[in-house]
């Protein structure tokens, strides 16, 4: 049955869902189905995948089509009341809930609920495998970080500023400006714009999809399996003397993108995702 279902992921905020619902998306089209992304909008006669989870609206719970799946892509632990309320009533009526973090289990666990998620990780799709590989001597940007500036990035990416880097710093890139950016790089760097973050995210999955090598913050918790490889992580005090050794050597950075590269397609998201839908329950289809 699952195999003549059309998936639509409505996506409930581009800037905190765009990455994550290419991935998403490229894992359901690697597993042979046709997926579409809109915008707010549900389409009764598909399977719908609403994401992120804690932004749908409390006050349209009730109309939610029978077919629909959510999938969490916060850290739950620290979101507001009022965002962790929509997840426990949506997994208070049964509808089934994917995550993408491990960390997330235990906060589900502790309202109540260790059976209602599922842990669906991000991981290497086709479709995301995109970027333009341009030679090195091609690559114009030192260090590049898009996404909102929160306090924690402005303190690292204005130090960096400070230093002989050419770095570029770009808010809502996304598609086509996003791609070329990240093509231009030779490092991409992730800040977790608060101190609790899941490292295991959207922005990184990407970047090592696409042979990009990204300079991440080193989490407090057990990194998932190959992730280490996927990422090259490092302590948040270490960023900027990080990026300022690597940005001038080549043949490291050259060597860390191929083994971050082969890392990440060692992580399909497919998998998961064929897992998930295996036991997703006659409501939802």
């Amino acid at each position: 049955m699952l195999a003549l279902i059309r998936f639509n992921i409505a996506l409930f905020s581009r800037t905190l869902g765009t990455e994550i619902s290419e991935i998403v998306a490229g894992g359901l089209t690697d597993l042979g189905f046709s997926c579409r992304i809109q915008m707010f909008t549900f389409e009764p006669a598909c399977m719908n995948i609403v994401m992120p989870a804690v932004l749908f609206p409390m006050s349209e719970i009730d109309r939610i089509p029978r077919t629909t799946m959510f999938y969490n892509t916060e850290d739950l632990e620290h979101q507001p009341e009022e965002k962790q309320r929509v997840v426990i009533e949506l997994a208070r009526r049964g509808f089934p809930v994917w995550d993408y973090a491990r960390k997330n289990l235990a906060w589900f666990a502790a309202q109540g609920f260790p059976d209602r998620v599922r842990h669906v990780p991000l991981g290497y799709a086709k479709a995301i495998d995109r970027v333009r590989r341009r030679p090195w001597e091609e690559r114009d940007i030192d260090v590049l970080f898009y996404g909102k500036l929160s306090q924690r990035r402005v303190d690292v990416v204005a130090a960096l500023m400070q230093t002989n880097l050419t770095v570029g710093v770009f808010s809502h890139a996304y598609g086509d400006l996003r791609d070329d950016l990240v093509s231009r790089s030779k490092l991409v760097l992730n800040i977790p714009a608060k101190a609790s973050f899941v490292a295991e995210c959207p922005r990184s999955t990407f970047l090592a999809a696409n042979q990009r090598l990204c300079i991440a913050e080193r989490p407090s918790y057990p990194l998932q399996p190959g992730w280490s490889d996927a990422i090259h992580y490092v302590a948040y005090s270490e960023l900027i003397a990080t990026c300022q050794a690597l940005a001038s050597n080549r043949d490291a950075v050259l060597a860390l993108e191929t083994k971050a590269y082969a890392a990440m397609r060692a992580l399909p998201i497919s998998t998961g995702l064929a897992e998930a839908l295996a036991a997703v329950t006659p409501r939802a289809v």
